[in-house]
């Protein structure tokens, strides 16, 4: 689909929603998982599966697919129907104002090359770090290093640790930690999913977590809905719907995504549920779709399959 103009930026989204209306959440985030650790995928051209579309997919996915109540069997978006909906979605975030608006354009002339370029590199390499040494990196930044730079001249006297754990109830240090093992758990070769059983294994194996109501506390506030993320995305999008291509992705900000609609609550009922997935938008590869927990109390069963 070719975009020459903002009509057209206007009918690849309506033809995005249009396509989604019809597909379960769950469906498109566990293909777009699947599809995540390969290279390429489709044929006549095949594409390029770089991590910002990974991510934009998601983000059209959250946006638009209908509400949907859980589910125990699972069945990926087949490759017939996610190579096409990859490449409507490639053409719309590759697309630029500049090369279809003519007052865009007139402005060009005068203005430097590099805002455009800042324009890329803001929308697509937030998605693209690498895995190694990020566990280790973040506890040398944020534990080892506060500690020695503490009172020298020139160093603001600022306690992170200390004000992380003010404003979030729990942390620095847990709070990395428990991204690490659900990370490390959603990324693994032998499940597409996690639960409760990765944190036990992780202590089992030495790790030094903290306690099932805390790691609960970090996975929640890393858990969106879709109404927050809808929500999320209205306030921050742009209000230039020129540069909608360029709107924040709200899965920066809640990596784990809940695909299923909302149940009512049950007080004095709490326990670790499979009813959420989580979308890793960080990495070469970008997306892995797992299973988390939701509340807890009680120990539960060990869940099998994927989300």
């Amino acid at each position: 689909m070719e975009i020459n103009n903002l009509d057209d930026l206007r009918a690849a989204e309506k033809l995005i929603e249009w396509v989604l209306q019809r597909i379960r959440l769950d469906s498109v985030l566990l293909g777009l998982r699947r599809a995540g650790d390969l290279p390429a995928i489709g044929h006549y051209p095949p594409i390029r599966l770089e991590p910002f579309m990974i991510a934009g997919a998601a983000m059209f996915a959250l946006r638009y697919c209908p509400p949907r109540p859980f589910r125990k069997t699972y069945r990926p978006l087949p490759d017939s129907e996610l190579v096409p909906y990859l490449r409507l979605v490639n053409h719309y975030l590759l697309a630029d104002p500049l090369s279809f608006d003519e007052t865009i354009q007139e402005d060009y002339y005068e203005a430097s090359p590099v805002f455009t370029f800042l324009r890329f590199v803001a929308s697509q390499f937030p998605y693209n770090v690498g895995y190694f040494g990020q566990y280790a990196r973040s506890l040398i930044l944020y534990e080892e290093l506060p500690p020695k730079l503490a009172g020298r001249p020139g160093v603001p006297r600022f306690d992170l640790p200390a004000t992380f754990e003010a404003l979030n109830g729990v942390s620095l240090t847990d709070f990395v930690k428990v991204g690490f093992v659900a990370w490390a758990a959603a990324r693994s070769a032998n499940q597409l999913g996690f639960s409760r059983s990765s944190f036990d294994k992780a202590r089992a194996q030495g790790m030094d977590l903290p306690p099932d109501s805390e790691v609960l506390d970090v996975l929640g506030q890393l858990t969106t809905t879709q109404e927050k993320f809808i929500a999320e995305y209205e306030q921050r999008k742009n209000a230039d719907r020129r540069f909608a291509m360029y709107d924040f992705n709200p899965l920066l900000s809640y990596p784990i995504a809940r695909p299923f609609a909302s149940r009512p609550s049950r007080p004095k009922r709490t326990r670790w549920s499979p009813h959420c997935q989580i979308c890793s938008c960080r990495g070469s590869r970008w997306v892995s779709t797992t299973r988390c927990s939701t509340a807890t109390r009680r120990s539960s069963r060990s869940t099998s399959g994927t989300c």
